[in-house]
């Protein structure tokens, strides 16, 4: 069961989609790359990206920038995660405001629309590197969670 405190209050991603289209600019912003990004692991070289809508962290094989280790797209108190080794997971994430100050935490038990996240993606990557955004468009939709 997802505590009380981890269930998200935000838009589901089905109503983030439907706030995109009617832009009337009818682009939702685009993924912009952050600088610096720290470098926390060896051997994997970590990528930062932020829109209106998600956060993405790409994690890569830190000898070979082609191979990707696995992403994590953060939207709407939830987030996504595929890795090479352990395939996917989505947790919502817990703020850590139940009864006293803690650290947001990840915790399962979300729902997971890969239609309506795969396609609010697709919009909003036109800025990534091309094979970037393919591999993780056709990655959200093939999850089945």
């Amino acid at each position: 069961m997802v505590p009380a405190s981890a269930r998200p209050t935000g838009p589901s991603a089905q109503e983030l989609f439907e706030e995109v289209e009617r832009r009337p600019e009818a682009q939702p912003c685009q993924f912009e790359e952050m600088k610096d990004v720290a470098q926390k692991e060896e051997g994997v070289w970590r990528q930062w990206f932020c829109s209106d809508w998600a956060e993405l962290v790409v994690w890569w094989h830190a000898e070979d920038h082609r191979r990707i280790i696995g992403f994590q797209l953060c939207y709407s108190g939830r987030a996504l995660t595929w890795t090479a080794d352990k395939g996917y997971s989505h947790h919502v994430v817990d703020d850590g405001e139940d009864g006293f100050k803690g650290s947001p935490v990840l915790v399962a038990g979300a729902r997971f629309d890969a239609a309506a996240v795969a396609r609010s993606f697709e919009r909003s990557s036109v800025s990534l590197d091309r094979a970037l955004a393919g591999f993780i468009h056709q990655t959200l939709a093939a999850c089945r969670l």
